[in-house]
C-alpha cells in the first residue's frame, strides 16, 4: 500500500486513514470480544450458581421435617419429598404421575375437587387422607400457586403437616369442657348454652318446653356406707335409663354431684298439654329409677325426686327458669319419696 501510495500525492493518506479505521475496528473487536468472554464467564458463574441453588434446594426439599410435594392445577403429582412419602406411608416413587386426590379420604374427594377447582394463589385447608397402611389421618395442607415449574404454566407446591393428634387432644378439652367424665352426660355449661338456645326459641315460637330437676334419693347413703366406688359406678347406670326415656330431641345433663336435668323442648303449643307430657315423662323416669341396680352383684335400690318448670310462661331469663326448677324439686323433697312436683308461682314466696 505504501509503495502504490507513493503513486499519487493525494493515496498515502487516504492509505493512512484506512489504516486508522481498520486498527480501530481491530480494537473495538478486541473490546468486545473481552466482554464477550466476561459475559460467558459471568454466565457460567451464574449457571453455576443456578445449580448451586437447586441442589440446595433440593436437599432443602429432601430433609424438611414436613411434607412437601408438587403437582399441576389438576393434582399431579410431580415432586414429592421423603417426609411426605412418610406422611402417606407410601414409597415416593410410588408418588410421582400419581392424582393426589386418590390419597383423600372418600369422605373428602368432592370438597378436595371443588377447593382445587376455585384455588386462587394460596390456601390453607384441613382434610382427611388414607395412609398406606389404611390408617385414616388429618392433615393440615398449605398451597400456594407457583409460574413456570416443570414447563407448567401453572404448578401448585403443597405444604402437609400431619395435626391428628393436636385435633384429637382439641377434641379432648372440648369433652372435658362440655361433658362429665364419669357418666358422659352433657355438663352444666352445655346445658345452659343449649338452654339458652331453646329459652329464646320457645319465646319466639310461643312453644312450651319444660326443664326438669331430678335429685336422687338415698345416694349420699350408698355413698357413705358402700364407699364413693359404688356411687361411681351408679352414676353412668342412672344416666343410661335417663337417656332411655327420653326422645332423641331432648337433653339430660350431670348438673352437680347427685343432680340431673332434663330440658324438654317443643312439648306442645298448649300449657295444659306441655304440663302433662312432661309430668308423664317424669313419671316414666320415676318407674325407672326405682328398678332395683345391680352393682358387683350387689343390689342398691335408689329413688328420685322431680322438680318441672314449664317455659316460657312468663319467665324473664333462663336464671329464672332454674330457679323455678330448683324450687320445684325442693317442694318434691318436702313432699317426700319418688314425687313429682310442677311449680306454681306460690311457691316462690312460700320456699
Amino acid at each position: 500500500l505504501r509503495q502504490r501510495a507513493t503513486e499519487s500525492p493525494v493515496q498515502p493518506e487516504l492509505v493512512e486513514d484506512a489504516l486508522r479505521e481498520l486498527l480501530f475496528v481491530l480494537e473495538e473487536l478486541q473490546t468486545s470480544q473481552e466482554e464477550l468472554r466476561q459475559q460467558n464467564q459471568q454466565l457460567i458463574a451464574a449457571r453455576h450458581q443456578v445449580e448451586l441453588e437447586r441442589q440446595n434446594y433440593q436437599v432443602l426439599f429432601e430433609l424438611a421435617p414436613d411434607g412437601y410435594l408438587v403437582t399441576n392445577r389438576q393434582g399431579k403429582i410431580y415432586q414429592a419429598n421423603q417426609a411426605a412419602a412418610e406422611l402417606f406411608s407410601i414409597p415416593k416413587s410410588y408418588l410421582i404421575n400419581k392424582p393426589l386426590m386418590v390419597l383423600i379420604h372418600e369422605s373428602n374427594r368432592q370438597l378436595f375437587q371443588t377447593l382445587l377447582l376455585t384455588l386462587n394463589q394460596s390456601d390453607d385447608w384441613e382434610v382427611f387422607i388414607n395412609k398406606g397402611n389404611g390408617d385414616k389421618r388429618t392433615l393440615a395442607l398449605s398451597v400456594t400457586q407457583v409460574k413456570g415449574l416443570y414447563d407448567q404454566e401453572d404448578t401448585l407446591l403443597w405444604l402437609a403437616r400431619d395435626i391428628t393428634e393436636r385435633k384429637l387432644a382439641e377434641a379432648q378439652i372440648h369433652y372435658l369442657a362440655y361433658y362429665d367424665s364419669l357418666t358422659n352426660l352433657p355438663n352444666r355449661y352445655l346445658l345452659l348454652e343449649h338452654l339458652e338456645n331453646t329459652f329464646a326459641l320457645a319465646k319466639r315460637s310461643y312453644h312450651y318446653g319444660a326443664l326438669l330437676f331430678i335429685d336422687l334419693d338415698r345416694f349420699k347413703t350408698i355413698n357413705d356406707s358402700c364407699g364413693h366406688d359404688f356411687g361411681d359406678l351408679l352414676l353412668p347406670q342412672v344416666a343410661m335409663r335417663l337417656q332411655q326415656s327420653l326422645r332423641q330431641t331432648d337433653m339430660v345433663a350431670r348438673f352437680r354431684g347427685d343432680e340431673f336435668v332434663i330440658l324438654l323442648p317443643e312439648l306442645s303449643y298448649q300449657q295444659e298439654i306441655a304440663a302433662l307430657l312432661s309430668q308423664n315423662i317424669a313419671e316414666k323416669i320415676l318407674t325407672s329409677l326405682t328398678v332395683p341396680f345391680m352393682l358387683e352383684q350387689h343390689e342398691v335400690i335408689i329413688g328420685a325426686n322431680i322438680g318441672i318448670a314449664l317455659f316460657p310462661d312468663g319467665i324473664k331469663s333462663v336464671n329464672e327458669l332454674l330457679k323455678h326448677g330448683g324450687t320445684a324439686m325442693s317442694y318434691a323433697k318436702i313432699c317426700g319419696r319418688n314425687k313429682v312436683c310442677l311449680f306454681e308461682s306460690k311457691m316462690q314466696f312460700n320456699h
